[in-house]
C-alpha cells in the first residue's frame, strides 16, 4: 500500500532569522472569570510558574493503512433455477416441470422475444467484424518512443528474517506463476534458525503465496520442468537436490538426493535437460563438480565431471586446479551435448557430453586474457545467435563467441557491482543487468553500444536476481520482468513496447554486428601472433649477432695485445713469448 505523508516547508530566507522585539501597549487577549462554586475544590499553589505562548503549535503524524488481505475462492455451479418443491436429483419431477412449462402460453412468447434479440445481435456481428485487424502485417516503429517501465506489484517474503532472492523461475505455460528461491549466500551471515521455506507465487495474488516449498536446507536455485510444468527441481544450500511433484499435496519434496552422493557446497544453478523422459537435470556447485541426475532415482548422480583449469601444477603431482561453478547454461538449440559453466575465478568452461563417451572440457574462455575479475553470476546464450553468449561478473557484462577465447564485446565498467543479468527473449540486441545499488540497467545494442539505453531504480536494497518471462513458445513474451532483491522482495515490472517488440531488421543487424566484432577480434589475434613471432625472431637474431660481436671483440683485443707486446720488445722489454710471469716461473728452474 502507498504511504501518504504531508511535508511542512519553510523558506530558506527564514532559516536563522533573528528575533525582533518591540515595545507596544499591553492588550487583553482573553480572560477567564472566577467560578465561586468550585473554588473550594482547589488549593492555591504558591509559588506558581506559568508559561504562556500564543505561537500556534504544529505536529507531524504518519498514518499508513493496513494491508488488504484477499482470498480467492471458487464455486462450482452444477444445476439450479428449479422451484423449491422440485428436487433436481429426481428425473421424474424435473420432466413433469418441463412438460408443464412447455404448455405455458407465456413460455412461447418469451422464447420468441429472446429469439428476436439474439437475431438482431447476430446480424450486427455479421455486418461489422469487431475483431478485424486493419493493419495486419505492418510493423510499428517503436524506436522513437521514450523508454519506460511500470511496476505492477510486489511479492514480499513471508518470514521475518531478511533473505535474498537467489533465483526466479517463470511457469512454462505463461505469466501466471513464478517460483522463487530464498537464501542467504553471504559468508557466515546465515543465522542459526534460518527459515528454509521458498514460495510459488500467483501473479494475480501478491498478498499470500500460492504454495510453499519446504526443503531440508534453504534453496539457492529452483526451476520448472519445461516438459512437465507440474514438477520442479531445486538446489539446496547444503548441496542436496530436491524434487517436487506439485500434483501431490504437501510442501515437502517428493524426493531428495543422498547427502553423501550430493554436492559439498551450495548448488548455485541447475537446468532440466531436453531428454526423452523429461526427468534428467544437471547441477553446478562451487565444490568444482558438475553432476547429472535422474529425478526418478536421486540416490546417486548418473555422471560426474570435475571442473579444472587444464594447467598441470608440478608442485602438486601435475594436478590441475579445481574451479568452482557459479552459473550454468544449457540450450538444446546450440547442441544437446553442449554446456557452458561460469566459475568463481571468472573463467568460462565449455563442456561436451557425448553419449557413451567420456565427458570432456573442450574449451576454456578467458584463461589468458579477458576473464572477469570475480565470480560469473550469470551466463546465457543469445536467443537468436546461439554461438554467442553473455556473461555477467565484476562490474561488466561481456559477450563471447564459441570459437574465440577472448570476449568480442565488453560493456563499460558500471558504477556498482553487477549481480545478475539475462538476454531479452524477443529482442536479440537487448539484455538486462542488475546492480548492487538497486538499479536495473537495460542495454540495447541495436540502438547504441557505448552507453546504457535505460536505467530504472527498483529499490534501495541490492538487487540479487532477474528473470524475464519468455512465454509458452520461443520468441513469445518478453514484456514482464521479475527482479529480486537482497531483502526478499520480488518486483514485477512491465516493459514498454520499445524494449520487448523487435524491429523488422534487428535480428539481421545484430548478427552482422556480432560477425563484424568476431572478425575484428580474429584479426587482432592474428596480429598479436605475428607480432609475437617477430619478437621471437628478433630475439633469435639478436642472440646470433651477440655471438658474432663477441668474436670480433676477442679478435680486436688479441691484435691490441700483440701490438702492445711488440712495442715493448722494440724498447728492450720482454717479448710476448717470455712474459714477466713466465720469467718469474722459470727462475727457480734455472737456479736448480
Amino acid at each position: 500500500m502507498a504511504d501518504y505523508f504531508f511535508s511542512y516547508q519553510k523558506r530558506k530566507k527564514e532559516f536563522g532569522k533573528h528575533c525582533n522585539f518591540e515595545d507596544f501597549e499591553s492588550k487583553l487577549l482573553g480572560s477567564v472569570d472566577t467560578v465561586d462554586a468550585i473554588r473550594n475544590e482547589y488549593i492555591i499553589k504558591n509559588p506558581n510558574n506559568v508559561v504562556l505562548d500564543n505561537i500556534p503549535e504544529m505536529s507531524e503524524h504518519t498514518v499508513n493503512t493496513e494491508r488488504v488481505v484477499t482470498v480467492n475462492k471458487g464455486m462450482k455451479h452444477l444445476e439450479g433455477g428449479w422451484p423449491k418443491e422440485i428436487d433436481p436429483s429426481e428425473n421424474q419431477d424435473t420432466n413433469k416441470w418441463r412438460k408443464r412449462l412447455d404448455k405455458d402460453p407465456g413460455f412461447g412468447a418469451a422464447v420468441k422475444f429472446l429469439g428476436q434479440v439474439n437475431e438482431r445481435s447476430i446480424l450486427q456481428n455479421n455486418t461489422i467484424d469487431i475483431f478485424e485487424e486493419y493493419f495486419l502485417g505492418q510493423t510499428v516503429d517503436h524506436s522513437t518512443e521514450n523508454l519506460s517501465t511500470k511496476t505492477l506489484m510486489l511479492f514480499k517474503d513471508q518470514t521475518e528474517e531478511k533473505r535474498a532472492v537467489s533465483k526466479i523461475s517463470w511457469h512454462p505455460d505463461g505469466p501466471n506463476k513464478l517460483a522463487v528461491a530464498y537464501s542467504i549466500l553471504r559468508f557466515q551471515q546465515m543465522p542459526d534458525r534460518m527459515p528454509v521455506q521458498s514460495y510459488i507465487w500467483d501473479v494475480n495474488n501478491p498478498n499470500s503465496p500460492d504454495r510453499e516449498l519446504l526443503p531440508q536446507s534453504p534453496l539457492c536455485t529452483v526451476v520448472y520442468n519445461h516438459k512437465n510444468p507440474d514438477t520442479l527441481v531445486g538446489g539446496c544450500y547444503n548441496g542436496l537436490i530436491a524434487f517436487w511433484d506439485l500434483r501431490r499435496p504437501g510442501s515437502n519434496p517428493y524426493e531428495t538426493s543422498v547427502i553423501e552422493k550430493s554436492h559439498h557446497d551450495p548448488v548455485y544453478d541447475i537446468f532440466w535437460l531436453h531428454s526423452k523422459t523429461g526427468f534428467e537435470c544437471v547441477s553446478a556447485s562451487t565444490d568444482g563438480r558438475l553432476l547429472w541426475w535422474d529425478t526418478r532415482r536421486l540416490g546417486e548422480p548418473t555422471d560426474t565431471l570435475l571442473l579444472t583449469d587444464g594447467i598441470p601444477n608440478p608442485n602438486s603431482k601435475n594436478q590441475e586446479k579445481v574451479l568452482g561453478g557459479t552459473s550454468l547454461e544449457y540450450n538444446p538449440e546450440a547442441g544437446p551435448t553442449k554446456y557452458l559453466v561460469g566459475t568463481e575465478q571468472g573463467v568460462v568452461l565449455s563442456v561436451n557430453k557425448k553419449p557413451k563417451k567420456a565427458i570432456e572440457i573442450n574449451q576454456r574462455f578467458g584463461g589468458e586474457v579477458g576473464k572477469h575479475h570475480g565470480p560469473i553470476y550469470s551466463i546465457q546464450r543469445n536467443p537468436a545467435n546461439m554461438k554467442y553468449f553473455l556473461t555477467i561478473g565484476d562490474w561488466t557484462a561481456r559477450i563471447w563467441m564459441e570459437d574465440l577465447k577472448t570476449p568480442i564485446m565488453t560493456t563499460k565498467y558500471h558504477a556498482s557491482y553487477l549481480t545478475d543479468g539475462c538476454w531479452s527473449p524477443t529482442r536479440p540486441g537487448v539484455f538486462f543487468v542488475t546492480r548492487m545499488d538497486g538499479w536495473l540497467d537495460v542495454w540495447d545494442y541495436f540502438y547504441r553500444q557505448n552507453e546504457v539505453a535505460f536505467s530504472h531504480k527498483v529499490g534501495d536494497a541490492a538487487l540479487s536476481s532477474i528473470s524475464v518471462q519468455a512465454g509458452p513458445g520461443q520468441g513469445v513474451g518478453g514484456k514482464l520482468v521479475a527482479v529480486g532483491d537482497a531483502e526478499g522482495t520480488v518486483t514485477l515490472l512491465e516493459l514498454c513496447d520499445s524494449l520487448h517488440i523487435p524491429q523488422s531488421n534487428e535480428k539481421i543487424s545484430i548478427a552482422q554486428m556480432f560477425d563484424r566484432e568476431t572478425k575484428r577480434e580474429r584479426n587482432l589475434e592474428q596480429a598479436k601472433k605475428a607480432q609475437e613471432a617477430k619478437r621471437k625472431e628478433r630475439e633469435k637474431d639478436g642472440a646470433g649477432n651477440r655471438g658474432e660481436g663477441d668474436g670480433r671483440l676477442e679478435e680486436t683485443l688479441r691484435k691490441v695485445e700483440e701490438e702492445f707486446f711488440s712495442e715493448i720488445n722494440e724498447n728492450g722489454g720482454p717479448s710476448q713469448e717470455s712474459r714477466p710471469d713466465e720469467e718469474e716461473a722459470s727462475e727457480p728452474a734455472a737456479s736448480s
